[in-house]
């Protein structure tokens, strides 16, 4: 008799989540975020991009601190509190020693795909039934680590497995959408004073530079594809070559222009919506292991929490990535100013940098986590 009601439940429970969705909010979530900035010596922390953790790559982490798997045992430490079993994608991880510790961690089942996982009887026997507090994540019986890029309807999943906790959900379409993100940043006037001056725009309008120069009034600008990763088809230049630049990269023939992939990347990928923003001088360092002076980003790692109503957002680390030439070699805007998210071009942060940059940042993510959740 009870084993009937608990299938009665399950059913109705899915059948009122399907048909009556809670206007797109989430009632627990875990998120795995990575936070570039630059932090400008009177503005503080300046947002340059918000990008899902688990497609990110933790180089300088390993660089500087020596064990290639600090970061997942941070990452891990926390996790696995609430549950003994949990499931991850082996495609989720661009870092190997993410990829490395989670499948090596016995709490943690490892899939190949959705359909492997739909086969599970102990994925199915946790994840098909419904929570008795759906606002408590300790009524939850387990984790799912899918990477965005293999899953794609995350809201057919959470009604088919309501029982489990897809990590990301918050932020499901945002944070690969750079237009999305910035727009979470605005309507705030504490994100607003955290995110540099920028605009959205089309190569198709008229006088597009004269508009971009009115709404930007910085000497430096930083032009930057809506969908892309890495860095790619990022642009650093002084105003007065605008133009110029914006010319060059809608240019219908078909001739190689530059040997820089950023430039190429338009030329290429005739990409016709863009970002422009200001660029935000950070504080130059020196790096002794390099024996040079750089213009750093900040790399920050946070993991937020919603449970029981309430958000916890921690910070597991930070440090600097660099570009590949330095201030005194000097170069392009590009060369001296892009990071080059490669071995050497990694630095520590000073601790209390870290942890002003931090707290600023966690009440950047506190306000845009709220609009995510819809509080």
């Amino acid at each position: 008799m009870f084993k009937h009601i608990r299938v009665l439940r399950t059913f109705f429970g899915a059948f009122f989540l399907y048909y009556f969705p809670l206007m797109g909010s989430l009632p627990v979530d875990v998120s795995f975020l990575i936070v570039d900035l630059k932090w400008h010596p009177t503005r503080g922390a300046q947002v340059c991009e918000i990008q899902h953790g688990i497609m990110s790559a933790f180089n300088g982490y390993r660089m500087l601190y020596g064990d290639e798997g600090q970061m997942a045992e941070k990452v891990l430490g926390r996790l696995n509190n609430y549950f003994q079993n949990s499931w991850v994608s082996l495609k989720v991880f661009a870092d190997p020693g993410l990829k490395k510790k989670f499948t090596e961690d016995p709490q943690w089942s490892c899939f190949n795909c959705m359909v492997d996982l739909a086969k599970e009887n102990k994925f199915l026997s946790n994840a098909v039934p419904i929570p008795h507090d759906t606002s408590s994540l300790m009524d939850y019986r387990g984790f799912v680590f899918f990477s965005p890029r293999f899953l794609l309807d995350r809201e057919k999943f959470r009604t088919m497995y309501p029982g489990v906790v897809l990590i990301d959900s918050a932020f499901d379409g945002y944070v690969s959408n750079k237009l999305s993100m910035t727009k979470l940043l605005v309507g705030n006037s504490y994100t607003e004073a955290h995110k540099p001056m920028w605009g959205h725009y089309n190569k198709k309008e008229k006088n597009l530079a004269e508009r971009i120069l009115r709404d930007i009034p910085s000497d430096k600008l930083v032009i930057k594809p809506v969908n892309q990763y890495c860095g790619t088809g990022v642009i650093i230049l002084k105003r007065e070559n605008l133009k110029d630049t914006l010319k060059s990269m809608f240019k219908k023939k078909n001739k190689k222009l530059y040997t820089d992939p950023a430039y190429e990347f338009w030329r290429t990928r005739r990409a016709s919506k863009f970002i422009v923003e200001e660029f935000v001088e950070s504080d130059p360092i020196f790096v002794p292991h390099l024996g040079k002076t750089y213009c750093p980003t900040m790399r920050t790692v946070f993991l937020l929490f919603y449970d029981q109503g309430k958000i916890q957002i921690d910070c597991l680390g930070g440090y600097y990535n660099l570009p590949s030439v330095s201030l005194e070699e000097g170069g392009s805007l590009n060369e001296v100013c892009k990071s080059a998210s490669e071995l050497p071009y990694y630095e520590k942060v000073e601790p209390e940098l870290l942890k002003k940059a931090s707290e600023q940042v966690k009440e950047i993510l506190h306000i845009i986590y709220q609009k995510r959740l819809g509080l």
